[in-house]
């Protein structure tokens, strides 16, 4: 690393995005040196080019933030992980894997709603910052997405919520289950349904939110819900439960719908 330049890196990466581009692939950031503290700024400075790269080029690839470990996961010396360290590695692994996976479930059977339901959803396989940017002048719009009461937004679609939007603060909490923020024309809802960002919802939570989303919506007087398939990709909501709570929701509403579905790789 002491002898390595940073545009070498960044060559090597780009090089391997491109011979990657129908590969899934889990890339792995620069761990920290903490046997060598004056390489700090050097592999920070790697790391964030990086993530930029990952974020705004590919979808392909998942990124292992091995640069985020913890000292207590190296050796003494500082230089490699320790046992404890190789073990969160390869959780960190299983869990990247296992969000790939239910990811693709999610996406394929989320295609069969409109011939299963009748129901005016409209299901959209792209990213959803591209149907923010492009619906983000349109009246009574509103885009929402599960989350966690500590609103710890770090993965997966909540990510591009939090760069478009921000975190809801603790004022825009509509009540424990649900947060409502009024940006321009738009709502942006937050669907409250676990403690933290690391747990897994109870159902009833989850049906509250959805409820507390349906009730707000409909006195707002929107037209349009933009969503993501909410709480079938991270946290366990079958794709049936999921699709039987959008239909209750489009029954009281009225509402149009589109179902925002695409590869959460960051």
């Amino acid at each position: 690393m002491e002898n390595t330049g940073e545009q070498e890196v960044l060559g090597d990466f780009d090089t391997l995005l491109k011979s990657s581009e129908k590969t899934n692939l889990i890339v792995a950031s620069l761990p920290m040196r903490h046997d060598k503290p004056n390489l700090d700024s050097k592999i920070d400075g790697i790391n964030d080019n990086l993530i930029g790269r990952l974020k705004g080029l590919v979808k392909n690839i998942r990124l292992l933030e091995l640069h985020l470990l913890p000292r207590h996961l190296y050796t003494n010396h500082g230089m490699h992980f320790n046992k404890k360290g190789k073990r969160k590695i390869a959780e960190e692994i299983i869990k990247i894997l296992q969000d790939l996976r239910s990811n693709q479930t999610a996406t394929e059977e989320l295609k069969t709603i409109q011939p299963t339901t009748g129901e005016p959803v409209d299901v959209v396989e792209t990213d959803m910052g591209t149907v923010i940017n492009n619906l983000k002048n349109q009246d009574n719009i509103a885009f929402a997405h599960c989350i966690s009461a500590d609103r710890h937004m770090s993965a997966g679609v909540a990510t591009v919520f939090k760069k478009h939007f921000n975190k809801p603060m603790a004022t825009d909490f509509v009540n424990r289950y649900l947060t409502h923020q009024k940006i321009k024309e738009m709502s942006i809802y937050g669907l409250v349904t676990k403690p933290t960002y690391y747990s897994k919802p109870a159902i009833e939570d989850y049906n509250t939110a959805f409820d507390s989303l349906t009730e707000d919506f409909q006195q707002r007087g929107l037209k349009l819900l933009v969503c993501s398939p909410m709480g079938c990709v991270r946290d366990n909501v079958s794709l049936g439960h999921f699709v039987s709570k959008l239909c209750q929701f489009h029954k009281r509403t009225r509402a149009e719908v589109k179902v925002i579905v695409n590869d959460e790789h960051y």
